[in-house]
Order: structure tokens, then C-alpha cells, then sequence
């Protein structure tokens, strides 16, 4: 073996696909311990110590969407937010090289959290309506699955 590590794993933050599943659950947790990963659009804002910059959820703009990442080691949950200013537009932009560099300098830990906040973020972005009926989405299991509204079921995913 040569000691590489697998990039975009090794997170340390609990997914909690039961919480998740759970909307009363969800929204105990949404509360003044819950932490925000600081996104500048779709990149990370790089806290002082060269890791991820995590703020309250009072740094969220009041008309995001909260994206449920998981559960960190000391419980508490952990959140990221779909900037209204990205919806209908998410990654259009060509690969930022700068982006590269600094996901390099992250911890593998905190580059497979970013990871993960940066596809539920960019992806809910980009598709706030069904690709089926045509109805404007809403999140589900905390931003991990997008149900339609008008069908109500899990479009796309076999259960509607």
C-alpha cells in the first residue's frame, strides 16, 4: 500500500439517515448548537486554522434551504445552505482551479464533508422543479431526497 488516502472520505460527521428521515427529529436539532458550513456560492470559506469555517444558523440567509449533513462527534448537527442567489444556477460555471487548490489543503475529513455539502447544495440548486410533473420541489430527509409536491411521492426514485 502506499499510504494514499481515498479523497472524499473518512468524514467524521454522522449521517443519520434515521434523523433524517424523521422531520419532527430534524427540526429539534435546527437549533442555537447547530452549526452552518460557510459556503462563498458553492466553495468553501477556509477558517483561520486552514479548515472549514462553520457559523450559527443565524448566518443563514432566512430564505435558504437547510441541507441536514449530519451528526458531529459531539452531537451536535451540522447544516449547509442553499443560497437563494444559486437557485436555477448551482456549478454553471467552468472548474475554478483555485477551488482545486484549496480542497487540497483540506483534511480528509473536511473534504469529505465539503464534498458532501457541495453535491446536496449545487444539486438542490439546480433543480428546485420535478423532471417528471414539472412541480417545484421541496426538501426531504433533510435536503438527501427531493419528493415532488404534486405527486407526493419519491419521484425518480421507484417509491412514487
Amino acid at each position: 500500500m502506499t499510504g494514499l488516502a481515498i479523497a472524499f472520505s473518512g468524514s467524521l460527521i454522522d449521517r443519520a439517515d434515521a434523523v433524517r428521515g424523521d422531520p419532527d427529529k430534524l427540526a429539534e436539532l435546527t437549533n442555537w448548537r447547530a452549526r452552518l458550513l460557510r459556503l462563498d456560492g458553492l466553495a468553501p470559506v477556509i477558517a483561520a486554522d486552514g479548515g472549514l469555517d462553520w457559523g450559527t444558523l443565524a448566518d443563514a440567509d432566512p430564505a435558504a434551504d437547510l441541507v441536514f449533513l449530519g451528526l458531529g462527534p459531539d452531537g451536535r448537527a451540522h447544516f449547509a445552505a442553499v443560497d437563494p442567489k444559486l437557485t436555477g444556477k448551482g456549478s454553471v460555471a467552468p472548474p475554478d482551479p483555485r477551488l482545486w487548490q484549496v480542497m487540497g489543503l483540506l483534511s480528509p475529513s473536511d473534504l469529505a464533508l465539503y464534498g458532501a455539502a457541495k453535491a446536496l447544495v449545487d444539486w438542490h440548486a439546480r433543480h428546485g422543479f420535478c423532471a417528471r410533473c414539472g412541480q417545484a420541489t421541496r426538501l426531504a430527509k433533510g435536503g438527501w431526497q427531493p419528493p415532488s409536491v404534486t405527486a407526493g411521492g419519491l419521484e425518480g426514485s421507484g417509491d412514487s
